[in-house]
């Protein structure tokens, strides 16, 4: 089960995504519409939406694999030729 932190981080993850790919999307209508300075504004705005998905991303990845290594058993790793290791 996942903890607060987890689901938090990977709703705020969905979250700018969802806003960056708005923004991507109104580039062209706004570079149309108000010129290219609106258009530099929400490739702009879709670049820093980006960035901050992929720190929740990140900080999500490394909660889930944290708790991972704490909950897996020491398991022999068995190696191509089968021998254990």
């Amino acid at each position: 089960m996942q903890s607060d932190k987890t689901k938090l981080y990977l709703n705020l993850r969905i979250l700018f995504t969802v806003l960056s790919a708005l923004c991507v999307a109104a580039v062209i209508p706004m570079g149309v519409a108000v010129g290219l300075m609106g258009s530099l504004i929400f490739a702009g705005l879709a670049f820093m939406f980006y960035l901050v998905m992929l720190t929740f991303k990140l900080k999500h990845e490394s909660l889930t694999s944290d708790k991972q290594t704490k909950t897996e058993p020491n398991e022999t790793s068995i190696d191509e030729e089968g021998d254990e290791k």
